[in-house]
């Protein structure tokens, strides 16, 4: 159901959408009558990209457009979460499980009309590797896909040879990750301003950047020369624009100003009621809340238990996500329903809070939504100190914009209790679990249990589906439940909306929409 305020509040920003907007694509307007706009898809989210550098994001916004312009030797293919040839034709592995030796696809041309070959695989790996001057703190991506990497070998143009310090299982599916392992033109890294070449981004993928007007969108243009002929986007372009407030993108599609645009579930009766399409995927989306190291493991488990979240997650997420008790999810490997997360348990809480002269807590939270966190941090934070207030504690928020957070949380700069997420970036939970390995840059709980570490280590070398690899899964699922540096809070269905006319939207579990695949009815 949708109040009578948030209809009203839609109702204020119909009329300003198209002033807003208008600098964001070729013609604002219906898509009646305008060429122009039914070649360009455009896609709202919440906040700028970081970077347009594929080695040096994080997160699901820069994503949304490295993606479509960047390519790696693997990739995602339609909703599925298995990894498929891309710029890779086939591998074959030594029987040491060390050497990887790709056969690459011929006659690919990045954007400037360079050659896509061997040399430049090794270049752009090399770039990203320890040790190398051009690797940056934040190329945390590359990190988890080549930080077993010892050399990079061209044995020809189209052929190349990678070797591994230890054999990792995972591997494949690591390439295939849209975050890290993309490559960049040799004349955008010769361009690079301070190593990074968001000036001048030049990848192979279906779209190519055509300019960023930064807080206002990203347009791209279809790459006339991809070398999938199949894969070839239906639009002439792409735009990627930010919408900060939920109300406005819900309120451009109704004007038909957008295409389509992530929502939480209590836009879902508006956007049905407005004749539009509500979008239902799986997703690998765990949302939870980080502690501060400083805090002692007693008033981490306090916090805990002060929080109904099965009444939490039912009020704020209408039905479209479940109470999260493990970090892992349904349908990866290790995977159990209760991981012993401290329970409800308000009594408990208050006489701990009481015991250490608690009264006051500081909460950090960021403003926009995100996959995992569709109604957005500031909804979020406030439902929790609500739950705080019942046992006592009075909870000082601050909510900050997401760059601003996320360089507050890499500074580990936060109050006692900050919120993030994870959206996992290939079906195996080592990339979910590897978020807490103590040197993990996005560690921003700063969690360092040796333990952790080790086990999670020896599961790079155990086969894909051994078994003994889901019991240390779960066996480290169980660990963050019991030494806490964060606690569950849910994982949510991702909901896309889309006018009435979008078809074969698909997106995989891992989140990134597949935009060259879909297309507009007339």
């Amino acid at each position: 159901m949708f109040s009578f305020k948030r209809v009203l509040a839609l109702g204020l920003v119909f009329s300003a959408i198209g002033v807003v907007f208008s600098g964001c694509w070729l013609q604002s307007g219906n898509e009646s009558g305008d060429s122009s706009r039914s070649n360009t898809f455009i896609f709202a989210q919440s906040s700028d990209p970081l970077k347009i550098d594929p080695h040096r994001i994080t997160d699901n916004f820069s994503t949304n457009v490295n993606a479509n312009v960047y390519e790696g030797l693997y990739a995602f293919e339609g909703d599925s979460p298995n990894p498929v040839p891309r710029l890779a034709v086939s591998y074959e592995l030594s029987d040491d499980g060390c050497v990887y030796t790709f056969e690459l696809k011929k006659g690919v041309k990045f954007h400037d009309g360079s050659e896509f070959n061997a040399s430049v695989v090794k270049r752009n790996i090399d770039r990203t590797l320890e040790g190398s001057p051009t690797r940056t703190p934040d190329m945390e991506y590359p990190r988890v896909i080549y930080g077993d990497v010892s050399s990079v070998e061209t044995e020809n143009p189209h052929e190349v040879k990678i070797k591994l310090k230890k054999p990792d299982s995972s591997f494949i599916a690591k390439l295939s990750m849209p975050l890290g392992s993309g490559f960049i033109s040799p004349k955008s890294l010769d361009e690079a301003k301070d190593n990074d070449v968001s000036n001048n981004p030049i990848g192979t993928g279906p779209f190519a950047v055509e300019s960023w007007e930064k807080g206002s969108c990203v347009k791209l243009k279809r790459n006339e020369n991809y070398h999938d002929e199949k894969r070839k986007s239906k639009f002439e372009h792409l735009v990627i624009k930010t919408i900060s407030d939920p109300a406005m993108c819900i309120a451009a599609l109704k004007n038909k100003e957008i295409d389509a645009t992530s929502i939480d579930s209590s836009y879902e009766d508006v956007v049905k009621k407005d004749g539009n399409k509500v979008l239902s995927f799986t997703s690998y989306l765990t949302s939870y809340m980080i502690f501060n190291p400083n805090l002692s493991q007693e008033v981490r488990r306090a916090i805990s238990q002060s929080i109904d979240f099965e009444k939490l997650v039912k009020s704020l997420y209408k039905g479209k996500a479940e109470v999260a008790n493990s970090f892992l999810l349904k349908g990866l490997s290790g995977y159990i329903e209760d991981a012993g997360y401290p329970k409800y348990d308000p009594n408990s809480a208050k006489q701990i809070f009481e015991s250490n002269k608690i009264t006051t807590l500081n909460m950090d939270a960021y403003s926009v939504s995100k996959p995992y966190n569709s109604i957005g941090g500031k909804a979020l934070a406030e439902a929790v100190a609500g739950e705080l207030s019942k046992v006592g504690v009075e909870v000082k928020q601050t909510i900050s914009d997401w760059p601003a957070y996320v360089k507050k949380l890499g500074g580990g700069n936060y109050g006692e209790i900050a919120f993030c997420g994870w959206h996992a970036d290939y079906a195996d939970s080592s990339n979910m679990l590897n978020l807490f390995t103590s040197d993990n840059a996005i560690n921003y709980a700063r969690f360092n249990n040796k333990e952790y570490d080790s086990f999670l280590k020896e599961t790079q070398t155990l086969p894909f589906g051994d078994p003994k690899r889901a019991q240390i899964f779960t066996g480290l699922d169980k660990i963050l439940a019991k030494d806490l540096p964060i606690r569950t809070i849910s994982h949510e269905t991702m909901l896309i909306g889309t006018l009435s006319n979008v078809e074969n939207f698909k997106m995989p579990p891992v989140g990134i929409p597949n935009f060259n695949e879909v297309y507009k009815s007339q």
